[in-house]
């Protein structure tokens, strides 16, 4: 699951931040998973960078689209 979220955070960026999301959940569900199992270092750190580099790029994505959107939207 941690190799999944990196995975899809990674394919989000190159992607244009479209499934980016769907990294961070991964990475949720991965860090949950790991803290039932109480395995404390097997791919912990994996599923927080996929948690991270989902959402800089979900954020970044965003505020690139509302600022287009308000340049479109002033100069009409």
């Amino acid at each position: 699951m941690a190799i999944g979220a990196l995975v899809v955070s990674l394919a989000g960026w190159a992607a244009c931040g479209l499934v980016s999301w769907v990294g961070i959940i991964l990475g949720v569900i991965a860090l949950r998973q790991i803290r039932e199992s109480g395995d404390a270092q097997e791919g912990r750190g994996m599923a927080i960078a996929g948690i991270v580099i989902g959402a800089v790029t979900t954020v970044g994505w965003l505020l690139y689209v509302g600022f287009w959107v308000f340049v479109i939207a002033a100069s009409s």
